[in-house]
């Protein structure tokens, strides 16, 4: 998300309703002449999906302005797994006889889920496709021993990292207007959005960094003088 957002996208985070329900995100070209982009996101609690859904929304904004071709999303899941593991270094460090048990150490390394990496060695040429199906029944049938959960489902190392947010909207209306960002402040300057809505967007959004700052230093203050021992003068 940071990469992304320093490219100047913005990133919303809120449980909003998506265009298609199969999807955690979407991404639009905005604003009076259609060159400003956006991408949305649902607050999902599993970092893999975030981060790949951002990727490939980020596909289509940059293949797929204006034009949207029939395997628009087959392009953008590709686009996805490229950007999130470049094919050099894919097939430098793919192992020589894939296995789910092997590929999790390239999982934790690119912070891509197994069923991603699947997808990007076959589309690369390192499984074929008998090899890709049986890794994709063995992660259906596959559980977590303690939730019975499968790793279709879940996978394992669903809690190696917590799902990025983003902090761009919050930072922008931090050092654009010099006020701590709140709803009414963000309602009142987008024409009077829903408070309620804009409350959700800043739900998602990181603290901007001088407000976190200034949030641990008040913070420091605090601890500091419940630290404070009174002396008293001797009679």
């Amino acid at each position: 998300m940071h990469t992304v957002e320093r490219a100047g996208i913005p990133i919303v985070v809120a449980d909003v309703g998506m265009p298609d329900a199969k999807h955690d995100a979407f991404s639009v070209w905005a604003g009076d002449f259609h060159d400003e982009p956006l991408i949305v996101a649902k607050p999902v609690n599993s970092w893999e999906r975030t981060r790949w859904s951002i990727a490939h929304e980020l596909g289509h904004l940059v293949m797929h302005h204006g034009i949207i071709p029939s395997d628009a999303e087959e392009e953008a899941n590709r686009f996805a797994n490229e950007f999130l593991f470049p094919s050099g270094a894919l097939e430098n460090e793919w192992p020589s006889a894939a296995t789910l048990s092997n590929l999790l150490p390239l999982k934790q390394r690119w912070h891509m889920s197994l069923s991603s990496l699947i997808m990007h060695g076959r589309h690369n040429g390192l499984l074929d496709e008998a090899r890709a199906t049986g890794l994709f029944k063995q992660l259906s049938a596959r559980r977590d021993p303690h939730t019975q959960v499968t790793w279709k489902v879940q996978e394992p190392g669903w809690n190696y990292f917590s799902p990025e947010r983003p902090r761009l909207i919050a930072v922008m209306v931090e050092r654009g207007l010099e006020e701590r960002p709140s709803a009414r402040l963000l309602s009142s300057i987008s024409g009077h959005w829903a408070e309620d809505l804009m409350q959700q967007v800043l739900n998602g959004q990181r603290p901007a960094p001088a407000v976190a700052r200034a949030e641990r230093h008040r913070v420091r203050e605090v601890e500091s003088l419940s630290n404070v021992i009174e002396l008293r003068r001797r009679a």
